[in-house]
């Protein structure tokens, strides 16, 4: 039988795994499907339908990243005046058990992967 799948909404802000590798790891609020439900912020009846329980979760789109490669493109080549941001908003995730804390003995535990593209922005210098 197929998986439903999981909505879920990126929440506070995502911790960095390392300087300049561009990848984060997030925490996923899991949002509960319903036919009427707005993914406004502004919908005075969201914040009733969202789950309160978070899971950490990593985006499958920054595994490649690294210090010089940012989703396919040359860090180099991004201007001085722009950055590379995490993720926001909502997700469509998978379960997952794996290791998400960074301590040498960490337990894995139950989280979630996406896939979403990194914004680069900002402005011309």
């Amino acid at each position: 039988m197929m998986q439903p799948n999981r909505v879920g909404k990126i929440i506070g802000t995502p911790t960095a795994i390392t300087a300049n590798n561009y990848r984060w790891l997030y925490t996923i609020q899991p949002v509960q499907g319903y036919p009427d439900l707005s993914l406004s912020d502004t919908d005075p009846d969201f914040e009733a339908q969202v789950v309160t329980e978070t899971i950490p979760g990593l985006n499958l789109g920054e595994f490649g990243n690294n210090a010089s490669n940012v989703g396919g493109y040359d860090a180099d080549n991004i201007p001085k005046s722009f950055t590379v941001n995490p993720i926001s908003g909502f997700v469509l995730y998978e379960l997952a058990f794996m290791v998400f804390d960074q301590a040498t003995d960490a337990d894995p535990e139950v989280g979630c992967y996406f896939y979403g593209i990194n914004a680069i922005d900002g402005g011309c210098t």
